[in-house]
């Protein structure tokens, strides 16, 4: 007996030490780092703009968060006139040529700069002309202060340079900064303007933080501007910037149409749920952009790796989609309540409807995000450009019959129609549309929505049971299906190392 407890003894130590050395060899990878950072900063971002985003909907109530959402829904289709393509673009570009990053980046700061003014002037402009109501007009002028803010943020530059640690420091520094002004700031629904300006004095300082380091490491030849080679980078970016548009009126056009036909109440219980799908596509964000300048780079050197890469970045899509779309299906009612109060419990089946949007919404992410790095930009505009279409058909046909459970079927159909659109040129660049990999995790995604009948008493323990459920279901069938890709991945990485 004491022979085999030995043997067992010594085997784990083996084990141990044989998983710590790989561990070691693995973090030495930029790969891995830029991962590990991350992903750490990540998940404490998104835990703290959860808490944000519930203290923010308690305090303004649903009439004046539906308001703050229309503003911002405004700002947004004003923010398209200032090239929102235009990081993505400059992200890939300093990925191809790292050394002449330093003025690159300032050129495209001085050009970013000069378009928000111009679109800050042209809103407000606008709205001081055509809105007549005073509360209305003063929440649109106060949420499009963003536009000024976000135009220094330089996250673009350290994302291209594969040196993603340092904007994931700063966002998380930036979600904490508005988590604590927001406490101080906002108590009551009279709070809005406050509510409003806080992410823009939050963007300001993640900003100055990350132009302080990128102007201490990097050298940078002159300061002034060279208006001759912007329109070339207008022309560059002009692609991504019209799926930035595409994408703007996927995200807001459903806000605008409840608030016109079914007023604030209606549009503040509709963008709370919507909210918790754009957090998850934001968390999305972790792999795109460890993987999406990695590609980028391997196109140029090793096109059969970048595909595989990008083969995994979509089974990795798959998988997490369907966990988080059963998650929200089986713990809809929790996370409402916890997030948002009783206050919002109109919103509940909203949450659950939706759960199939937040599939399709990481798929789409999945199967296309990492086109761009490919070069494949009209195709990510062909994609958002569908799923626009569809938003708007949807939209104009269901709101004003259904409200807002039109909308939620509005979102579910642009989904599915924008994964449909690029399905044939992910299948014709990486050779696979992963269509094969759909049935164990809808296997696990059937199993755990089982769940949904237990007795719910909205309490955060009953979400974590719950989740640790299904984790473990997914896990299983995961190992059984998925696992030697990951295995494969693990021996690329420890062979570059």
């Amino acid at each position: 007996m004491y022979a085999v407890v030995s043997r067992i003894g010594i085997r784990l130590r083996r084990l141990a030490r044989d998983f710590l050395s790989q561990a070691t060899i693995l973090w030495r990878t930029s790969f891995i780092r830029n991962l590990g950072a991350v992903g750490a900063c990540n998940l404490l971002s998104r835990l703290v703009s959860l808490s944000v985003l519930g203290y923010g909907a308690r305090k303004l109530g649903p009439e004046q968060y539906g308001l703050a959402g229309f503003a911002l829904s405004i700002v947004a289709y004003s923010g398209t006139l200032s090239f929102p393509g235009l990081p993505t673009w400059a992200a890939r570009h300093v990925a191809q040529n790292r050394a002449e990053a330093g003025s690159f980046w300032i050129q495209v700061v001085w050009l970013r700069v000069i378009l928000a003014i111009g679109v800050f002037g042209a809103t407000w402009l606008t709205v001081s002309v055509l809105c007549s109501e005073q509360q209305m007009r003063l929440a649109i002028m106060c949420a499009s202060v963003v536009l000024l803010a976000s135009a220094f943020n330089p996250d673009w530059l350290f994302n291209g340079l594969e040196l993603m640690r340092w904007p994931a420091m700063f966002s998380l520094a930036s979600c904490s900064i508005n988590a604590v002004l927001l406490v101080r700031l906002v108590h009551s629904p009279q709070d809005l303007s406050q509510f409003l300006l806080i992410p823009s004095v939050a963007t300001l300082v993640s900003a100055g933080g990350l132009s302080f380091i990128g102007l201490r490491t990097m050298r940078v030849q002159t300061f002034r501007p060279r208006f001759g080679e912007m329109g070339g980078f207008l022309r560059g970016c002009a692609v991504l910037t019209g799926m930035a548009a595409s994408s703007t009126i996927l995200h807001h056009f459903n806000t605008i149409l409840i608030m016109k036909h079914m007023g604030e109440r209606e549009t503040g219980n509709f963008l709370a749920a919507f909210r918790l799908l754009e957090l998850s596509a934001g968390a999305t964000m972790l792999l795109t952009v460890v993987f999406g300048s990695r590609v980028a780079r391997l196109v140029k050197s090793d096109i059969a790796r970048a595909r595989q890469e990008t083969k995994l970045f979509g089974i990795l899509h798959i998988w997490l989609g369907m966990f988080v779309a059963t998650l929200v299906l089986i713990g809809g009612p929790e996370v409402m309540h916890i997030i948002y109060g009783a206050k919002f419990n109109s919103a509940i089946p909203l949450l659950q409807l939706l759960a199939p949007a937040f599939f399709f919404n990481w798929l789409i992410i999945g199967q296309t995000n990492l086109l761009i790095s490919f070069g494949k930009d009209r195709v990510m505009f062909l994609q958002m450009l569908v799923s626009a279409i569809c938003t708007v058909c949807a939209g104009l046909v269901a709101v004003p019959h259904f409200g807002a459970y039109g909308a939620v079927l509005s979102v579910c159909a642009a989904d599915l129609s924008g994964w449909a659109a690029a399905l044939w040129a992910y299948r014709q660049n990486v050779g696979s549309s992963l269509l094969s990999f759909w049935g164990f995790p809808f296997l696990a995604g059937t199993i755990c929505s089982s769940l949904a009948w237990v007795n719910s008493d909205h309490s955060i323990i009953a979400l974590i049971l719950k989740g640790v459920t299904a984790f473990f279901i997914f896990a299983l069938l995961f190992m059984v299906r998925d696992a030697s890709h990951f295995r494969s991945l693990r021996g690329r990485l420890l062979a570059s190392a």
